[in-house]
């Protein structure tokens, strides 16, 4: 397999639920270590967490993360800095890296198996962005080769991978995503979220 590594999104501020959105709880884990988890298991070592605000919370609630970790303190301007931060690390450790998955901390409904299938797909289909879609709409957990990271890059302010996935459509395979569409943003989020999976 080629050379790849998984990048978790973990820096927004969650304002609207009030509280670390990095370390709500289901079955007794964290939503970041169940992200690292799910990457890990497909990626090794190969996973970078992007984190921001609350960083300092978060490494002291989990400090197995001080190693994964890359912190990016212009995290208020939006996702794009977060993508672009965190393929500075991933390329900084992994020179030969030929392709990444990016994915975030809130959709806990993610496993590993679909990342493995999003893999699967690339390397099968011939396409070069693999994106997960839920609601009717292609995002992230997203894979993307090594031709759009100079994109992946130069992603400032909120401007995210979603917007690269629309742009590049005839270059998008799609999977869907079972449960994407619990984003959590709020309580009333995260409460359906549980009521859901209980």
């Amino acid at each position: 397999m080629e050379n790849f590594a998984v990048i978790i999104l973990a820096a927004g501020g969650s304002s609207r639920l009030g509280k670390p959105k990095q370390l709500l709880v289901h079955d007794g884990t964290s939503f970041l270590e169940h992200a690292v988890q799910t990457a890990s298991a497909i990626a090794g070592e190969n996973v970078i967490v992007v984190l921001g605000a609350n960083a300092k919370l978060v490494l002291e609630q989990v400090p197995a993360l001080q190693k994964l970790s890359v912190i990016n303190e212009n995290w208020k301007e939006g996702m794009g800095t977060s993508i672009a931060i965190g393929l500075e690390s991933v390329l900084d450790l992994l020179p030969t890296t030929t392709f990444i998955i990016i994915m975030t901390v809130d959709q806990p409904s993610v496993s590993s198996d679909h990342l493995q299938e999003m893999i699967r797909v690339y390397e099968q289909s011939g396409k070069s962005i693999v994106a997960s879609t839920y609601d009717d709409v292609a995002g992230i957990p997203a894979l993307f080769s090594h031709e759009y990271f100079k994109d992946l890059l130069n992603l400032k302010t909120d401007k995210g991978a979603r917007d690269i996935i629309r742009s590049k459509d005839e270059q998008v395979a799609k999977i869907v995503l079972p449960g994407g569409e619990f984003d959590i943003d709020t309580p009333e989020q995260y409460a359906a979220f549980q009521n859901k999976r209980n």
